[in-house]
């Protein structure tokens, strides 16, 4: 059996240091509820900019799905 990648979606997150719906804490529940209990996968982390008080992270999320070879 093998896996084929079925899904691709891209978020940029703006973590802050001083927004508190915009902490870590906030943004790991949502990527929990609205992705990785949904089946998908973090391929990709990156930074993409830093400023003073925010740090705006790209996450590369994948879903994959069993394929079957005969």
């Amino acid at each position: 059996m093998s896996i084929k990648q079925t899904q691709f979606a891209f978020r940029l997150i703006e973590y802050s240091s001083i927004e508190p719906e915009k902490s870590s804490a906030t943004w790991s529940q949502y990527i929990q509820d609205n992705y990785l209990n949904q089946g998908w996968e973090i391929l990709r982390t990156e930074v993409v900019r830093a400023e003073a008080n925010s740090v705006f992270l790209g996450i590369s999320f994948v879903k994959y799905e069993d394929v079957k070879w005969f």
